[in-house]
């Protein structure tokens, strides 16, 4: 056996345990998101604020006073809860599960995406195998990502905004050859904006590119996108009294605290990954640029990719903010899924390759090989969103009792676990995290608050852990918890929770 059979035979292995390890990850991940989707009780702290976000919608304390009680911030532009209000409306169905529904189909739909934008940046010379191979794994990638796996069960805005993102740039790579796809592109750009504010990477990437390659096409969607944004601003701010600006900018701006940026520091392997696989093929168009060679569109689609990953690691910063967590890596980390579909097409070209002579560089063999061995361990060593303590039979038989407790109630009740009190009949008349960050910023006066706790206007408090504890601690300043101290002495642990009793 030759040489370069040897590492046509090693590619093909590697390239087996990559799919392999692949699927075995997306069957994990199908089922664990077939069980969450269904669970009827609180599975994260925002899921409770989007529910009571939703059903408030069109009325006075949807983006309306905070300075007032009830209410309740309003930190989104409104067209996840319109979209999940219309389709429970429509089906039926507890809002709870249609919520997680749009979250995991917006997850699986952003993975197919994916791997179309993979199809259109791989090299023109690709067989039509090689790129099922790129598009496909740069599709089952998305899966071996902690934060994707955990925020794609979940009834938050994230998943169907960045589906929205990366339709829309996969929307405008299509301009490149049909420029009026780029009305579409924009169109999806502004929705995903107004699912989430911060979904800027996309549309950033996408017009730097255009304005490089197609500048005409360029202007064309982002006037498209500052029109259509404006109307619809325009539309909220006059239909809210000027409160949507106020709630989803103002309102929504944090304190940055450097420590919360360990998460990056524990992705670095991850940064050294895309430079690795993408410095290969950005040699090779640094050379086509340096002689005037004319690039095609799959280039040019590529060097798109590489500007996504640019301007989606740039906004990873923001997960220094006060209340981020790690879904603000989410975005970067589908890119990173598209570099690593890119990338596996060196492995196809190796094992494509039928001279028994070729000599092969080492660049391409490191990266034919390993890609795929890169790819494998990431599939197996990724850690899995545990919820067998969530809803064990133990757990679920208390978290009866409690929303039973809930129900009972004739005062309102301040609760961590929101999900519980709209399951239970109850309304959020209050959210701990982000109040406490409006006093903070002087926003919002708590003294009112504090005498109502005094003045025993609430049932009872529901806490995760207990002062001291860094979760309680970011979500309860000291005036509260004193008061909460004093006013509900009484402690008792319940399905997980803390209870703040008389």
């Amino acid at each position: 056996m030759t040489h370069s059979e040897k590492l046509r035979h090693g590619a093909t292995l590697a390239l087996i345990m990559a799919f392999g390890s692949l699927f075995w990850r997306f069957a994990g991940f199908f089922g664990t998101m077939l069980q969450a989707i269904r669970w009827p009780f609180g599975l994260d702290y925002g899921e409770g604020l989007t529910w009571q976000q939703a059903a408030v919608l069109f009325t006075p304390q949807s983006y309306g006073p905070i300075n007032v009680f009830p209410s309740i911030v309003s930190n989104y532009p409104p067209l996840y809860h319109l979209i999940l209000r219309g389709l429970t409306s429509v089906s039926g169905a507890d809002i709870l599960l249609v919520g997680r529904m749009i979250s995991a189909c917006a997850t699986l739909l952003t993975a197919i995406v994916a791997g179309l934008i993979v199809t259109a940046a791989v090299p023109r010379e690709t067989g039509s195998c090689g790129k099922w191979i790129a598009c496909l794994a740069g599709a089952l990638t998305v899966f071996c990502f902690y934060p994707v796996e955990l925020w794609a069960v979940l009834m938050r805005v994230d998943m169907l905004a960045f589906l929205f993102s990366v339709t829309g740039f996969w929307l405008g790579l299509k301009a490149l050859r049909q420029p009026n796809w780029i009305y579409a592109a924009a169109m999806a750009f502004v929705a995903a904006v107004y699912t989430k504010q911060t979904s800027l990477p996309a549309p950033v990437a996408l017009f730097a590119l255009l304005l490089w390659f197609r500048p005409k096409v360029a202007i064309r969607g982002i006037t498209t996108c500052i029109v259509l944004g404006l109307i619809i601003l325009g539309v909220l701010q006059w239909a809210t009294d000027g409160g949507f600006v106020r709630h989803a900018f103002l309102y929504n701006i944090n304190r940055f605290e450097w420590r919360r940026l360990q998460p990056l520091l524990e992705s670095s392997p991850y940064f050294l990954l895309a430079g690795l696989i993408s410095a290969r093929r950005l040699n090779g168009i640094r050379r086509q640029i340096a002689a005037k060679t004319q690039l095609d569109n799959a280039d040019i689609s590529w060097i798109g990719v590489v500007f996504y990953a640019i301007t989606s690691s740039i906004m990873l910063v923001t997960i220094a903010k006060s209340g981020a967590t790690i879904n603000y890596m989410i975005e970067w980390m589908l890119v990173i899924s598209m570099l690593t579909g890119c990338a596996l097409v060196d492995c196809w070209k190796l094992i494509s390759e039928r001279s028994g002579t070729t000599k092969y560089s080492r660049g391409l063999v490191f990266s034919a090989i390993g890609v795929p061995l890169v790819v494998t361990a990431q599939a197996w060593a990724v850690k899995t969103p545990n919820y067998d303590s969530v809803w064990s039979p133990g757990r679920s038989a208390q978290l009866v009792t409690l929303s039973d407790m809930v129900r009972a109630s004739r005062r309102p009740i301040i609760s961590d676990d929101m999900v519980m009190l709209r399951r239970s009949g109850q309304n959020v008349v209050w959210e701990p995290a982000m109040y406490t960050e409006l006093a903070l910023k002087g926003y919002w006066d708590q003294a009112t608050f504090v005498q109502r706790i005094h003045a025993h206007q609430f049932q009872m408090f529901i806490t995760e852990g207990q002062r001291g504890d860094a979760t309680f601690d970011d979500r309860y300043n000291a005036p509260v918890a004193d008061a909460m101290d004093a006013a509900y002495p009484v402690k008792r642990q319940l399905a997980g929770y803390t209870l703040h009793l008389r």
